[in-house]
């Protein structure tokens, strides 16, 4: 009786918010974002803060039968919340990559997608949509012809992130390869918007995270406009290099080619910090005849179990070490990481008279894995000047 009476005046009030946000949709984007935000998620979280009524409020469902019906709602929702944020974007797309790092924190069936936002985001444009964005905002905000600066241009963007996206090109006046960042059509509206939309919601589900909502706003308002990015990347770049510059790179700017919408700036080959430690651990793991997956299930229970050993960065770099000394030993002595011959073979071969017939092997060598530790303190002591 209860319960139905409560889901009765849910409904009167979802009803009635309807109505009125219906008529407010109408009037401009910002309210028709909201409105879209609205109509998708409290549904949802009506149906969680259900559960939490009787296990929290009124104590009539235990933490474990909670616990159980949580599980149901995770998978039953996930991809709807997913759509939200995808079609959405905006400040909605922020929070996901936000959330896509608290791995003890965000349930198990969301962040099997929110993980993807931080670099797997498909563009908010269709075809060759950002090159014709970029064009016009070359020509309105800098004065020049898209065609006359670039002489290659790839319409698949390299990196999509909440507010815009990069694309690699080439100029036409040297030939260097860059890489192209573009802030997407109103953007900064539609974060205005979000944001008050989303401190509404936390108010109402989660009013302890209001307060991060606030200075989270307060660090993305500098963020949408380009032209003073670009000033702020030579500061940085110019700091940095006079002390660090024979071991990091920064890339460096084209000045002229810079606006409020656009950055243009010299594009550098490598890999995410994460894929390069993934990639790190995967060695390791096989080197105990695990998977990478196997390897990470089993730290993180050690983890939850307080067993696992934090290693210090001495440590780190010792490990690395051993790692590097017996890959060097392996490919020498007994294979190589593709399972060939090994490289002293190799070498007694190729100084036999058969190579001068038969031709020369290629010595193989597995790539070093990188030394986190060193890494790791290069990071601190960087970030710390």
């Amino acid at each position: 009786m209860f319960g139905t009476s409560v889901r009765r005046l849910l409904g009167v009030n979802v009803a009635g918010a309807a109505v009125g946000g219906s008529y407010l949709a109408s009037k401009d984007d910002g309210h028709r974002r909201s409105f879209e935000f609205w109509k998708g998620i409290f549904p949802v979280y009506a149906h969680y803060r259900w559960y939490q009524l009787l296990n929290r409020d009124l104590g009539v469902m235990s933490d474990e039968e909670a616990e159980k019906h949580y599980e149901v709602l995770h998978e039953r929702y996930t991809d709807h919340v997913k759509d939200i944020v995808y079609n959405m974007r905006g400040m909605y797309l922020k929070n996901a990559q936000i959330m896509s790092c608290q791995d003890d924190f965000v349930p198990k069936a969301y962040m099997r997608w929110v993980k993807d936002t931080q670099d797997n985001v498909p563009s908010e444009f269709t075809g060759d949509g950002a090159k014709q964005y970029l064009k016009g905002k070359m020509k309105e905000e800098l004065g020049l012809d898209f065609d006359a600066v670039f002489a290659e241009w790839v319409d698949e963007p390299i990196g999509v992130a909440s507010i815009g996206e990069v694309h690699k090109a080439k100029l036409r006046a040297t030939g260097e390869v860059v890489a192209v960042k573009i802030l997407c059509p109103d953007m900064e509206n539609r974060f205005r918007s979000d944001m008050k939309t989303l401190k509404s919601f936390c108010q109402l589900a989660m009013p302890q995270h209001v307060s991060g909502m606030d200075e989270i706003e307060k660090q993305f308002v500098t963020e949408f406009d380009y032209a003073a990015e670009c000033r702020n990347l030579n500061e940085v770049r110019d700091a940095m290099l006079s002390k660090w510059g024979f071991k990091i790179v920064v890339p460096k700017p084209h000045n002229e080619l810079c606006s409020k919408h656009v950055l243009v700036m010299e594009y550098l080959e490598g890999e995410k910090l994460a894929d390069g430690i993934r990639r790190q651990y995967a060695k390791i793991a096989a080197l105990q005849g695990k998977t990478i997956d196997e390897f990470e299930e089993e730290m993180k229970r050690k983890i939850k179990a307080g067993t696992f050993h934090f290693q210090s960065i001495e440590e780190s770099r010792g490990q690395s070490n051993k790692i590097q000394s017996y890959l060097y030993w392996r490919d020498l002595l007994w294979s190589t990481e593709s399972g060939g011959a090994p490289n002293l073979v190799r070498a007694a071969y190729n100084y036999s008279p058969l190579a001068l017939v038969f031709g020369s092997y290629e010595y193989e060598w597995t790539q070093t894995p990188i030394d986190l530790g060193d890494m790791l303190e290069l990071i601190s002591a960087v970030h710390g000047d």
